[in-house]
Order: C-alpha cells, then sequence, then structure tokens
C-alpha cells in the first residue's frame, strides 16, 4: 500500500491553527456521547471518528472559517467551522464536525 492510500481525504484536514483547548476523552464522551437516536449519517460520523481514536491520542477543540478572507467582509459567521480532532503525534488525523455555518 502507498503513503497516499492510507491518507484522509482533504475534507477531513483542518489547520493545526484552529486547535485551541485539549480536552479529555472522558470529557469529551461526557460532551458530546450522542444521547439520543441520531439519523443513520451523524450516528456513522460518530463511530467513525471514535473508530480512528487511539490509546495516547489528544482530543482537541477546533473552530476557524474555511476562508477568511471572506469572512473579514460582510460576513463573519460565514463559512464557519467547529468540532473536535484526533491529534496524533503532533498531527491532526480525524475531524467531528459539530457546528457548520
Amino acid at each position: 500500500m502507498t503513503r497516499n492510500a492510507t491518507r484522509r481525504p482533504a475534507k477531513y484536514r483542518i489547520p493545526k491553527s484552529w486547535l485551541f483547548r485539549r480536552i479529555s476523552l472522558k470529557g469529551f464522551l461526557h460532551e458530546c456521547h450522542p444521547k439520543h437516536n441520531l439519523d443513520p449519517y451523524t450516528k456513522a460520523k460518530w463511530e467513525d471518528f471514535m473508530a480512528s481514536y487511539h490509546p495516547g491520542d489528544e482530543i482537541w477543540r477546533f473552530a476557524g472559517s474555511v476562508d477568511p478572507k471572506a469572512a473579514e467582509e460582510s460576513r463573519p459567521d460565514l463559512g464557519l467551522r467547529a468540532g473536535f480532532a484526533i491529534v496524533r503525534h503532533g498531527r491532526v488525523i480525524r475531524a467531528y464536525r459539530v457546528c457548520m455555518s
């Protein structure tokens, strides 16, 4: 298998500059565990994110704008993304988006 075959698509990548607070796995599960029946799409995203977590990984909150230049102009809330990221050996390997505008 080539190195590129194991890479995640670009939609799963977020810049490290978006990371702003590390949280514990216990804190993350308490805050974000799906307590209610989720639609199949959201449930699959949650399970995929959790399947990517390995012991020793870090979970960080993230927030940022996909187009900072447009955000500065007239709609600072447009294009915002927020959620949680799994960081392994200093590299963001997976993101779980909980907010998008």
